[in-house]
């Protein structure tokens, strides 16, 4: 059995991902951090929306990117096929 659990917002790997959401080169940053383990410079800005988001994946549950969410109320976790995307939407019809 795994156990997940949601990134604390004291945690290095959110304080990581906060420097690199606010970085000015967002993308030179993650990848540096990713592909060459160079850690974030710190960084500030507003970072509103990335905390609501992240409260509406804990309301919601939703613990991995990504999640479909259906117009019936069920969900996906994890990439799928697309053909199985197909079938649960043709499912809906």
């Amino acid at each position: 059995m795994s156990t997940r659990r949601s990134l604390s917002l004291a945690s290095s790997a959110c304080v990581a991902l906060l420097a690199v959401a606010c970085a000015k080169d967002k993308a030179k940053s993650w990848d540096d951090w990713m592909q060459r383990g160079v850690a974030p410079a710190a960084a500030e800005c507003d970072t509103t929306a990335l905390t609501r988001n992240r409260e509406f994946g804990q309301k919601y549950n939703i613990t991995g990117t990504p999640t479909l969410i259906f117009s019936d109320g069920t969900r996906a976790p994890g990439a799928i096929p697309a053909a199985q995307v197909e079938k649960q939407l043709a499912a809906l019809d």
